[in-house]
């Protein structure tokens, strides 16, 4: 008896892992459709990976992902920002990350309020708010170009995750 409890066992685990559940490939399938209307596929792509908490998520656990995350990123950013701004001597570049900080800090409170429209599940709010965000990061490198790469960096990584938020939460509404 022991031994055919143990084949039953060991076909369960078999067919588990030869037949995974649809809605993993389901989350993959998301995230891929996500990623692929980023200016960088891996970098959205580990974003998501290494925030899922489950394998298995639908489009309002991963559109809550990627508000969290610009939240987290925009917030580090406008840190790195402020840090710069005060150590740098020179006023016309000073001028410069102030333009910077005034963006992220709209930024921010664009995602939070994003954020608090997400969880009360009006999702056309949360992405107007969100469709207005990109252009911040934009203003930030265009007007500091590659004079400072560790923000270039940021800005990039930013950028990626406001277009995460706004394609995962038009999915949404879909």
């Amino acid at each position: 008896m022991k031994k055919m409890n143990y084949n039953i066992s060991f076909c369960v685990f078999l067919f588990l892992c030869i037949f995974p559940s649809s809605s993993v490939g389901d989350t993959q399938a998301l995230i891929t459709k996500i990623c692929l209307q980023t200016d960088n596929f891996s970098f959205c792509r580990g974003v998501f990976v290494a925030h899922l908490y489950t394998p298995q998520l639908d489009i309002k656990g991963l559109t809550q992902i990627a508000l969290t995350q610009t939240l987290a990123y925009a917030s580090n950013t406008r840190t790195f920002i402020e840090r710069a701004k005060d150590a740098e001597r020179d006023p016309n570049t000073k001028n410069l990350y102030k333009i910077c900080e005034s963006g992220y800090g709209i930024l921010l409170d664009q995602f939070s309020n994003a954020n608090l429209d997400f969880a009360k599940g009006d999702y056309k709010s949360m992405n107007f708010l969100v469709g207005k965000c990109e252009r911040f990061v934009n203003d930030c490198q265009n007007v500091l170009g590659s004079s400072v790469p560790q923000l270039s960096k940021q800005n990039l990584e930013n950028r990626v995750l406001v277009k995460m938020s706004l394609v995962s939460g038009q999915l949404i509404v879909k």
